[in-house]
């Protein structure tokens, strides 16, 4: 077969396995009528408000707001623009680490290549990251990418002015996609910047180039430690498997165990690598250390920032093992190497036609009930309403991008103008409370919408809770009746 035979037929396996990544994702993602995941909404409105006005409805920085809303404005739908970028950034993903894998390994490089992209799309814990972490999987794409250049401008000087500025472009692109991708390229940058050092200290511009890398790093290792501190606070324990934490499994979804079982078997592996690594080349190598940083094995998976890093730790994992593998099997025979590799392609295909069954809707906020409350809420455009946490992205997303939070104003506005979805309120119980208000003006101020929710001016609401029972009132400050003021960090910016 002639080379050219071999790379039209090497192409088209890589677009055919992209495309099945691709399809099988967005079927997924299509049991549900609505917006994916616990933020689906969120997602849903900011891209919603990007298509119409141009702006974010919450002003931010994250890449995948913007495009998701790019995609929502060309298809004039912003559920499925939101559900084709979750889709395809997954999609996207798989082919970065590719991308990666065939450009750093030297033998088998299409072999190894194909098979951590089929591997990464089949991780059935990975579901979650076209549903839940649509931000943070935007990121991974461009700091793997980032990752990939970085490298090549090590190994190459051939066009070093594009590399530079695709160095420049991609890095500023990982840090403002998401936290875990700027926290992973600039520990990337220092890590690797640090063992090339001696052999370019000469050259000045990747010496000047590395100093300002280390800069950065400085400068945003004291901005993590001050800002982001308290949620590392309590995030380290013993080290144990994943399978082991009931709390990590549960946060997985509805097949959870199944995903820890492959994670835990991932992160054995990794480990097994390292070990090998060190008995074979009596030294620890770079790829050792970054696979050991990324399967780190102190977090407390019980807590949410543990939980994050090791599912972020593992997906970003995947392409340092194959080539780590690809080293410890480079003077094997190609045939035995590439039989293994496929076998493991094949396998990890068919765990990706199956990982639409880890995804339930049923799991997701009950959001066509949330439909149906909002559905006789009618406020002025200027209004502010209190609702819990997914009821408020409904409410603002279906009504015309109103404001509606799941916190008590942090800003001076009307008290004509702030109104709440009160959970699980007595009606008669709250009007009892006010014999000198008319019942035609009470009723003005307090509507019942269903069994579960009333819409109550939010002035009533609070003088409701002073008069009443402290006991009882106790009891409506919950997550479904939010009682706090919104911290200054997720301040909507005026």
């Amino acid at each position: 077969m002639t080379s050219k035979k071999t790379s039209i037929i090497k192409i088209s396996a890589v677009i055919l396995i992209f495309l099945s990544i691709f399809f099988i994702r967005f079927g997924m993602l299509n049991k549900s009528s609505n917006f994916n995941g616990l933020d689906g909404y969120f997602y849903g409105l900011q891209a919603e408000s990007f298509a119409k006005t141009g702006f974010l409805e919450n002003p931010d920085m994250e890449t995948g707001y913007y495009i998701c809303g790019i995609l929502s404005y060309i298809l004039n739908d912003s559920i499925l623009g939101v559900k084709i970028w979750a889709a395809l950034s997954f999609a996207i993903f798989c082919l970065s680490v590719f991308s990666l894998v065939y450009s750093l390994v030297q033998k088998n490089k299409f072999s190894y290549g194909l098979t951590a992209m089929i591997f990464s799309s089949g991780l059935f814990f990975a579901t979650g990251f076209s549903i839940n972490f649509i931000n943070n999987l935007t990121g991974l794409i461009f700091l793997v990418f980032y990752i990939q250049v970085f490298v090549s401008l090590y190994k190459s000087k051939n066009h070093l002015t594009l590399k530079i500025i695709l160095l420049v472009l991609l890095f500023v692109l990982s840090c403002i996609s998401h936290k875990v991708s700027f926290l992973y390229a600039l520990a990337f940058s220092v890590i690797y910047t640090s063992s090339k050092f001696t052999k370019y200290l000469k050259n000045k511009k990747v010496l000047i180039g590395s100093l300002i890398f280390l800069v950065l790093f400085s400068i945003a290792a004291i901005y993590i430690i001050i800002k982001q501190s308290a949620r590392f606070a309590n995030t380290f324990g013993l080290p144990s498997l994943p399978v082991f934490h009931k709390e990590f499994i549960n946060a997985l979804g509805d097949k959870g165990f199944y995903g820890a079982v492959e994670i835990s078997i991932i992160f054995i592996f990794a480990w097994i690598l390292f070990v090998t690594d060190i008995f074979l080349s009596k030294k620890i190598s770079l790829i050792s250390v970054l696979l050991i940083i990324l399967f780190f094995p102190f977090w407390d998976l019980g807590t949410d920032m543990g939980y994050r890093m090791m599912i972020n730790g593992t997906i970003l994992g995947i392409p340092l093992i194959f080539y780590n593998l690809s080293i410890l099997f480079e003077n094997k025979k190609t045939l035995f190497v590439n039989i293994s590799l496929y076998i493991l392609s094949g396998l990890s295909f068919i765990s990706l036609c199956f990982t639409p069954l880890a995804y339930n809707p049923e799991l997701d906020p009950p959001y066509d009930y949330y439909k149906t409350v909002i559905a006789p809420v009618e406020l002025d455009d200027d209004t502010l309403l209190i609702a819990h946490l997914g009821l408020n992205h409904v409410y603002t997303y279906y009504k015309n991008l109103r404001d509606c939070m799941n916190w008590l104003p942090d800003y001076e506005i009307s008290d004509d103008k702030v109104w709440r979805l009160a959970f699980d309120a007595d009606y008669d119980r709250i009007c009892s409370f006010f014999p000198e208000i008319n019942p035609e003006n009470l009723q003005k101020e307090i509507k019942i919408l269903n069994k579960s929710y009333i819409l109550i001016k939010e002035t009533l609401w609070q003088e409701y809770l002073n008069r009443e029972e402290e006991d009882i009132s106790e009891t409506y400050k919950n997550w479904f009746n939010p009682y706090e003021v919104r911290p200054s960090y997720i301040r909507k910016l005026k």
